[in-house]
């Protein structure tokens, strides 16, 4: 099943085309690949060895993690926050559930909550309720 896999990929990849998956079939794909090749975002494969392992989808986020304010502090189970205690990025549950829909969203989480978190820390805010 691999070597035809392998032989069906490099077919493609030598005329130009992917016609299992559509590869490269817009110009911001294309733009993203090598302008000198047949194919910009697929080559063939030539030398083995060659093997396979199963791939299964996944989010680019977290599901779980201690759950947080609108001030990076960390809330014990009634919801109140835990004194001295903040989180940001993947290291807290997700605010805006329990998938991330696109890269670099993680990244924005973690800048936005890491500066508030750090913020209200710096103003003694840690978790008091005032």
């Amino acid at each position: 099943m691999l070597t035809e896999t392998v032989k069906a990929f490099n077919r493609d990849a030598t005329a130009g085309r992917d016609s299992l998956y559509g590869r490269g079939e817009t110009a911001y794909e294309r733009a993203l690949g090598d302008p000198d090749g047949p194919h910009p975002n697929l080559g063939t494969l030539e030398e083995p060895p060659f093997f396979a392992l199963p791939i299964t989808p996944g989010a680019v986020g977290t599901k779980g993690g201690p759950v947080i304010d609108g001030r990076g502090r960390v809330l014990d189970w009634t919801g109140h926050p835990i004194e001295g205690l903040f989180a940001a990025g993947n290291v807290a549950a997700a605010p805006i559930g329990p998938a991330i829909l696109s890269s670099g969203m993680t990244l924005g989480l973690a800048m936005t909550f890491g500066w508030l978190a750090g913020a209200h820390a710096a103003t003694g805010d840690s978790g008091h309720e005032h």
